[in-house]
């Protein structure tokens, strides 16, 4: 999907991006460490990672369990960074099918 709403907070050293459709219908929120620098990371799980992503649809919440996230530009004095990602995800707290999003792109000044 594409985001029609972009949002970021930095909070106890972690960077937090989200991209959403217009009514939250979808959210994909990445996160990774505040000081991340030009790279390719693993993507992995809620609290068992530095690097991780959560997808909503529709109310339901999914929670990486692989997956890559590649920086291709992190400027921390301008607070811009880009980036490409993909992750496999299963229900977060109920049952349900994984989800799997592929080539995700990401340009986003935070605050």
């Amino acid at each position: 999907f594409n985001s029609h709403v972009v949002t970021s907070a930095r909070a106890m050293g972690t960077l937090v991006l989200n991209g959403q459709t217009l009514g939250g219908q979808q959210i994909i929120t990445i996160s990774a460490p505040q000081t991340i620098t030009v790279g390719t990371y693993t993507l992995g799980e809620v609290g068992l990672s530095d690097h991780y992503t959560t997808y909503s649809k529709n109310g339901q919440t999914y929670a990486s369990v692989s997956g890559t996230l590649k920086i291709t530009v992190h400027n921390p004095t301008t607070k811009h960074i880009e980036g490409t990602f993909s992750f496999t995800a299963e229900p977060f707290g109920c049952e349900g099918s994984n989800v799997s999003t592929t080539d995700g792109i990401f340009s986003i000044t935070y605050k």
